[in-house]
């Protein structure tokens, strides 16, 4: 037996159609409650799994596009990807708060047919003074 369809409150989906054939659809939320109905963040609240919320946009017979709850849940043969163990890192912050990578290993520049990179810098560094402006 399927499970009755769960539709989406404070959201308005609208297709416009272009006249080359193509189109969009447009997503309007309505984040509040207001007189009308719940709004989409009280809904989102309300059915939100670990952080997450499915919604499949589909269109009716009659045109018109809807949006209902996703409620579809594995029913345990398949297994998720095993977790990989991360190392904890300590996050470095620069001065403004910017996240800071960690140094990575360089990789050694390798010389091409015309010489080395530290004689290609060094010529170009003499040529940067033959510039007139």
């Amino acid at each position: 037996m399927a499970e009755d369809k769960i539709f989406t409150t404070g959201l308005l989906i609208k297709e416009k159609v272009f006249g080359n054939g193509g189109s969009i659809i447009k997503l309007s939320l309505c984040l509040n409650d207001s007189e009308k109905g719940e709004g989409f963040a009280s809904f989102v609240n309300k059915h939100k799994s670990n952080g997450w919320l499915n919604i499949n946009v589909q269109k009716s017979k009659g045109g018109k596009w809807y949006g209902c709850l996703d409620t579809f849940k594995p029913n345990g043969q398949s297994q998720p990807p095993p977790q990989q163990q991360q190392q904890p890192q300590q996050q470095a912050q620069g001065q403004q708060g910017f996240y800071v990578p960690p140094q990575t290993q360089q990789i050694p520049a390798q010389p091409d047919i015309n010489g080395t990179l530290e004689q290609k810098a060094s010529h170009e560094a003499e040529l940067d003074g033959d510039i007139p402006f």
